[in-house]
Order: structure tokens, then sequence, then C-alpha cells
């Protein structure tokens, strides 16, 4: 995990508190995460994370869920997700709380995280409700402060296009 004078200092440059902070360190380790054990190969990152992530940068508000368009995964993605957190990671554990499918198919979680210095929760989500309206492309995050205390390597995620 990102060591916490990190993360005060990212709290600082954005102007809050680091418990606010915090979660997008937190959601950028599981989105990680979630590459690493290909759950994002069959899914468009959506959203307002995905809009500070990979198009505003360090400018807006911060996120505080995961949204993802269904491009070809099954149709019940918590198989997957729960084996993506079922093992501790860059010093961050995580699991799925309190699954839950909507009337209109979409699959929904929180997602409850522990590490050295912190806990709390945020929500996943994947639409099946349409494919995306966008074509998808492959890129890195845009880069933040914290990156370069970053236990792993910036990775590509298949989100909308922005042109």
């Amino acid at each position: 995990m990102i060591p916490r004078n990190v993360a005060n200092r990212f709290a600082n440059v954005m102007g809050v508190d680091r418990h606010i902070a915090q979660p997008e360190i937190v959601r950028l380790h599981a989105l990680r995460t979630l590459h690493d054990a290909g759950m994002l190969d069959r899914t468009v990152f959506t959203g307002g994370t995905y809009l500070r992530t990979m198009v505003t940068g360090d400018v807006g508000r911060l996120s505080e869920d995961l949204d993802f368009t269904n491009a070809g995964r099954p149709d019940d993605p918590r198989p997957p997700i729960e084996a993506a957190f079922a093992a501790a990671r860059h010093g961050a554990a995580s699991d799925v709380v309190a699954p839950y499918r909507t009337e209109r198919r979409n699959w929904g979680c929180e997602v409850g995280y522990r590490h050295e210095w912190d806990r709390g929760t945020f929500r996943l989500q994947v639409s099946y409700r349409e494919a995306p309206f966008l074509p998808p492309a492959r890129w890195s995050p845009l880069p933040q402060p914290y990156f370069r205390s970053s236990p792993f390597p910036m990775f590509e995620i298949a989100s909308l296009r922005v042109e």
C-alpha cells in the first residue's frame, strides 16, 4: 500500500482530508487487482471514477465507486471478482460484501478493504443494460503525485474512448 505520508501529501495537493483522498489510492489498487485477474478484459471502465482517473486527472471531485459496462462477461461476475479479491495484494486486503443484482440485470457489491493504516468500503458495479455507447480504447490512468510510490507499474484499462 502507499505509505501514509504519501497519501497525506496527495490529500494536501487535492485540498481534502486524507480520509477523502486515500480511497482513490485504494480504488487504483483494486483496479490493478481486477486487471491482474483478467476481470477487466471484457468490461469497460465508466462513471465518475473513470472520468477522474482517465480523463480529468487531478481536476474535479474524488469519486467513490468503480463502474463498468459489460463487454462480453458472463452474466454473473461475482465468482471472478471474489477470486480477484481473495488474497491480499500490495499490502491491502479486500473482499466482496453484500453483492446484489438489480431488476435491470446490473450486478454490484460493496468492496471492503483493509490496509496497515485504514479500512473502508467502496461500491463496485457492472452494468448489463447496454453495450458501451462509445468504442472502448486501452490506456493508462493519468499520472497522480502518488504514482511514484506505487508498488506496481501503471497499466492499461479498457475505457470509453474520448477524443
